[in-house]
C-alpha cells in the first residue's frame, strides 16, 4: 500500500514530466519563430513553475527517506549502519536553500532550544 508521501511524489513526478514536455514544446516553438524571423516568445513561466516545484520535491523526498530509514537508525546496532548511505541521506536532507529565510530570530536573544541545551549542559557538567 502506498503512503500519502509516495502519492505526493508520484504527483510531483507527473507534474515534472508535464513541465519537461512544455519546455520541449517551447523550444520547438522558439526554433520555428526563429526560422520565420519572428520575435521569440518568452516562456519564463515554465522555469518559474519548475523552481516552485523543487522545494516540494525536496520536502517529500526527505520525508520518505526519513520514514524508510527511521527504524534502521533507531533500532539497529550502530555498526550495522552504512556510513556512505547515512552521509548521502544527510547531505540531501541538510541541503540549504539559498532563497529560504532563516527561521531563527534576527536578534541576539537566545532561543528556547539554546536555553534548554545550556541548562542540560550545566546539569551534566556540574554533576
Amino acid at each position: 500500500m502506498k503512503t500519502q508521501v509516495q502519492k505526493y511524489l508520484e504527483q510531483l513526478d507527473s507534474l515534472s514530466s508535464s513541465v519537461e514536455q512544455a519546455k520541449i514544446k517551447a523550444s520547438v516553438i522558439n526554433a520555428e519563430e526563429n526560422k520565420l524571423g519572428w520575435v521569440t516568445t518568452d516562456f519564463k513561466q515554465i522555469t518559474v513553475i519548475e523552481d516552485k516545484i523543487e522545494p516540494f520535491r525536496e520536502l517529500w523526498t526527505t520525508s520518505l527517506t526519513f520514514r524508510t530509514e527511521y527504524n534502521n537508525w533507531t533500532r539497529s546496532p550502530i555498526f550495522n549502519l552504512e556510513r556512505q548511505t547515512v552521509e548521502k541521506n544527510h547531505q540531501v536532507s541538510g541541503k540549504k536553500n539559498p532563497n529560504r529565510r532563516s527561521a531563527r530570530p534576527a536578534t541576539n536573544q537566545p532561543t528556547l532550544g539554546s536555553l534548554r541545551s545550556r541548562r542540560t549542559c550545566s546539569r551534566l557538567c556540574s554533576g
